[in-house]
């Protein structure tokens, strides 16, 4: 919803400050596709979704928090937080 009302905004000159910050829009995603010989295909939707970012929002800033590794093989700004880290700790102290 949120990224939608920012690509909104932004078709139809409409005031929003470019960016959106998503908390975990993928822990509850359900969904699964088969490829045609009816195997699953792993992390379809989470491809998509940044695919689909990456090919919409390239004005704009789409920052997601998310507990699932979202590196793929596009080109965007990942950075990692975790507590196994000594130079980017999560937020909550160790």
């Amino acid at each position: 919803m949120a990224v939608s009302l920012m690509r909104y905004c932004s078709q139809y000159n409409r005031l929003h400050p470019g960016f959106v910050i998503i908390d975990s829009p993928l822990v509850s995603l359900k969904e699964r596709k088969k490829d045609e010989n009816s195997q699953w295909i792993d992390l379809y939707m989470e491809k998509k979704m940044i695919a689909d970012i990456l090919s919409k929002d390239s004005q704009n800033q789409v920052i997601i928090f998310e507990n699932k590794d979202l590196k793929f093989d596009f080109d965007y700004n990942y950075v990692e937080y975790s507590h196994e880290s000594d130079t980017l700790n999560g937020f909550i102290p160790k």
